[in-house]
């Protein structure tokens, strides 16, 4: 699926398979009625989302095959392919005690800027304000990089930060207080709101990256960055209180301990016994040097006042 193809770019690199050099662990994905395996060895799941279709998985265990539903509209079957992409990709890669995931976004400075190359990581449960603040970094001038699922990798260079080919849902008020116009339309198929449903205030509206960063005149999307600095947003009620506050490292270390262990995936526990993930005893190391080596801050901000916040971080590029 060349629509599929598009929407895993720039995060996945795609070439021609070659069937006599795969690997035993190789996965596919088809959009097609032709199981070719008998119906005991077959699984069937059902897929549900608020804002989605409801949509049919077969999955067939002993030659590795997602199969989408044929009665699925195509739009949708290219959405669920992409997704399902990444999903493989994130447990192959879970299965390496040295990649660490985080509940976090990431934004860089711009190629080509002309100043060191430098990435944030915004780290934080659910509305502690990262989508907001990666999107007001964007407005400020840097690039998307990951949203919610980020993977961090260190080498003899340093700390790397992956982002990971997904949607990003952005509460409509997010737009009101960066002072942007909502889109008035997305290439993501989730339903728009029904009888009744809310369309305005906080509902959420589902974006591609490359779709958050025109409309947010940002350069274009990274798949990756340099990781220079861990930032903990909250919420404050007042713009005036604004700040950025340099954080010890074990300050990072426990920050970090309360945003791990991460599920690495949603909706694809059926999957989980073919990728073994490392213990916990594998990974504290890689977490230790990761707050040890990246400095960490917290960042008060108000929801109001996203522009502040924003700037407070230019300061960690500049």
């Amino acid at each position: 699926m060349s629509d599929a193809v598009a929407r895993l770019a720039p995060f996945v690199a795609v070439s021609e398979p070659d069937a006599h050099h795969q690997p035993d662990s190789t996965w596919s994905i088809q959009h097609s009625a032709e199981a070719g395996a008998d119906s005991a060895e077959l699984e069937h799941v059902t897929i549900t989302a608020p804002t989605e279709p409801t949509a049919t998985l077969t999955v067939d265990h002993a030659r590795r095959r997602l199969l989408l539903d044929p009665a699925c509209a195509l739009e949708f079957a290219t959405h669920l392919a992409a997704r399902y992409a990444r999903i493989l990709l994130r447990l192959q890669r879970a299965t390496r005690a040295q990649e660490l995931f985080l509940h976090a976004g990431m934004s860089a400075t711009a190629p080509g800027a002309g100043r060191p190359d430098r990435g944030i990581a915004v780290i934080g449960p659910k509305r502690a304000g990262k989508t907001s603040t990666v999107m007001a970094t964007m407005r400020a001038g840097a690039a998307f990089v990951g949203n919610d699922d980020l993977s961090v990798t260190r080498s003899p260079d340093g700390w790397t930060g992956h982002g990971w080919p997904r949607s990003v849902s952005v509460r409509s008020d997010t737009f009101t207080a960066l002072g942007v116009a909502p889109p008035e339309r997305s290439a993501h198929p989730a339903r728009p709101p029904g009888p009744g449903e809310q369309a305005g205030g906080t509902a959420p509206v589902m974006l591609l990256p490359a779709e958050l960063a025109s409309l947010l005149d940002a350069p274009e999307v990274r798949p990756s960055a340099p990781l220079t600095a861990l930032v903990f947003p909250r919420f404050v009620p007042d713009a005036a209180d604004t700040a950025l506050r340099e954080l010890t490292p074990g300050q990072t270390a426990r920050r970090l301990r309360r945003e791990h262990p991460v599920h690495v995936v949603k909706q694809a526990d059926f999957l989980l016994s073919h990728f073994p993930r490392p213990s916990p005893a594998e990974t504290d190391e890689v977490w230790r040097l990761l707050a040890a080596e990246v400095p960490g801050f917290e960042l008060a901000q108000s929801f109001t006042g996203l522009t502040a916040g924003a700037q407070h971080l230019r300061s960690l590029w500049n």
